[in-house]
């Protein structure tokens, strides 16, 4: 049996559902696992849950069970463990497809929350099977000393944890109808409670020296992404960045106009199309593709009910991964983001177990490297399709202009909604208005990007994945790092075979590059940047 991995299933992070395992190789059990047609939504037996747990207690306080407990500890993870994560997945997709749909938002709420108390169930069963008087040793044996200490140092979810979390799942699950149906004061208020509620639950968690967190911000930098840095620490990188790509933006914005050229783009070109970026790139992650495509593991329609995001997340019973792409139809807009999430997608079957850290970290800074940086380093292959297949005069141009475009609008303007959100989690709860919360994310706003700013809940993550869009702009500057390397490819490999779960610090010394929060680091990329587009836009 594969290790398990006790991630604490935050309703935060849901929407990317980065709840994985390591993934298998490309050639692994993956392959035996069903169509996407055939893995059904269907609510989980509760009554049955409840009763199997019970049998475990029982069989953990009677000797000569070992038998029998094992056998009901491996129903309880097959048919309960595995299972509530995919239907939580199921439930989420279903919901995306359909942002309008009454019914699935009720089941995404349902089943993240069984899903979260079958993660903290599984927990509190496993120190009791662990720490039994008649089966704690044999068990031991069976899956090894190290699995049994994480199981005793893993920190169960109480009820008032569990409760805050049902409650910030459900506000959640509220965002994609109020948005959709323009309900701003609504959503306001929403945002409001969700921060209030994330920083209660933060302060119920404890830091490394036993102190509780003093907000959501403070404890997810360290707990759900995994970081190095905490946000007090990151102002110094976005104000590197607000030095140096600000005058970039301006240089860019020079040609706006210039390449706006676009074609249509439908699914069926996406299916068709993306095997040759993929092959003239690097031709070893095709089979990722082909076992995406040949499974259904994907949502390219395009619809108007469709959720507003694009993401890849894991099926854990299965390890592997769906994508899900909320296409516009456009060559300019889809063609980047399906590379994107292909990096993602990617990196569950590149990844190896070996070179994991043994603590079990998560960092979405390095998640968010291998779809960066696969945009980049696929650029000749993209110049290849698109003139082999469209003649639109200067669509390549216009794609490159786009794509540096929203890679220097990633890098600032989440260095905006990061500091909007310290300025939000740091704030006592009377100053939490709508009001504050304008002025807020405006003057965020003017210092790294000038010029009005949009409103705010047009950004999905400050909603259902905050303290998440840091990530966005480190991640992006290591991938500018990493493309401007002097072996592109060799050390992309490198990134994608280090997978998720390390810090980022361990790749970035392996590949012998820089941190990407140095200033020093920032300005080289800013150069890069500059140099290319000085060349290949503007020139």
């Amino acid at each position: 049996m594969k290790k398990l991995r006790f991630l604490l299933l935050t309703v935060l992070v849901v929407i990317f559902a980065f709840q994985s395992i390591a993934c298998n190789d490309a050639q692994g059990g993956a392959y035996e696992a069903p169509h996407m047609n055939d893995r059904v939504y269907e609510r989980i037996d509760e009554e049955g849950f409840n009763t199997l747990v019970e049998k475990i207690y029982e069989l953990v306080e009677v000797d000569g069970k070992r038998y029998e407990l094992k056998q009901a500890r491996d129903e309880f993870f097959s048919e309960y463990y595995n299972k509530a994560f995919t239907m939580n997945t199921l439930a989420s997709i279903n919901y995306d497809k359909d942002a309008t749909s009454e019914y699935w938002q009720e089941e995404s709420v349902w089943a993240l929350n069984f899903a979260q108390n079958v993660q903290n169930t599984a927990l509190e069963v496993e120190k009791a099977i662990f720490g039994s008087e008649f089966y704690g040793e044999y068990f031991t044996r069976l899956y090894g000393e190290e699995y049994a200490e994480s199981i005793f140092v893993s920190e169960v979810e109480s009820e008032e944890q569990l409760a805050l979390s049902a409650q910030i799942a459900a506000l959640e699950a509220d965002y994609n109808v109020l948005y959709a149906a323009g309900k701003t004061n609504a959503l306001y208020e929403t945002y409001i409670q969700l921060v209030n509620l994330r920083n209660e639950y933060a302060r119920t968690k404890k830091d490394e020296e036993g102190n509780p967190y003093k907000n959501y911000m403070d404890y997810a930098y360290a707990n759900v992404y995994s970081r190095e840095y905490t946000p007090d620490e990151v102002s110094e990188f976005r104000n590197s960045v607000r030095k140096t790509f600000l005058p970039l933006k301006k240089s860019i914005e020079s040609a706006y106009g210039q390449y706006s050229a676009d074609e249509s783009f439908f699914p069926n070109q996406i299916v068709s199309y993306l095997p040759s970026v993929i092959k003239n790139t690097i031709p070893e992650m095709l089979s990722s593709w082909n076992y995406m495509i040949d499974k259904g593991l994907y949502d390219f329609d395009i619809s108007g009910t469709k959720a507003n995001t694009s993401y890849v997340t894991t099926f854990y019973e299965y390890d592997d991964a769906f994508m899900f792409v909320n296409t516009k139809g456009s060559v300019l807009t889809d063609l980047s983001t399906v590379i994107h999430e292909f990096g993602h997608y990617n990196e569950k079957f590149m990844a190896k177990e070996e070179l994991e850290d043994p603590r079990g970290v998560r960092s979405y800074d390095l998640a968010e490297t291998h779809s960066q940086a696969f945009e980049l380093i696929t650029l000749p292959a993209v110049k290849k399709l698109i003139e082999s297949n469209f003649s639109t005069e200067n669509l390549y141009e216009s794609y490159l202009y786009s794509l540096f475009d929203n890679s220097i609008w990633a890098v600032l303007s989440n260095c905006v909604f990061d500091e909007f959100e310290y300025n939000m989690y740091n704030a006592d709860p009377e100053e939490l208005t709508a009001s504050f919360i304008k002025s807020s994310f405006s003057s965020s706003w003017r210092r790294y990007w000038g010029g009005t700013a949009p409103n705010f809940f047009q950004v999905p993550h400050l909603f259902v994945s905050p303290a998440y869009c840091i990530s966005y702009a480190v991640s992006l500057i290591f991938s500018a790092e990493i493309w401007a390397s002097d072996d592109p490819i060799q050390n992309y490999l490198t990134a994608v075979e280090y997978g998720s779960y390390n810090y980022l610090s361990t790749v970035y010394t392996a590949m012998g590059l820089e941190s990407p929060l140095a200033p020093e680091t920032v300005e080289t990329v800013a150069n890069a940047f500059t140099s290319y587009i000085n060349e290949y836009i503007l020139g």
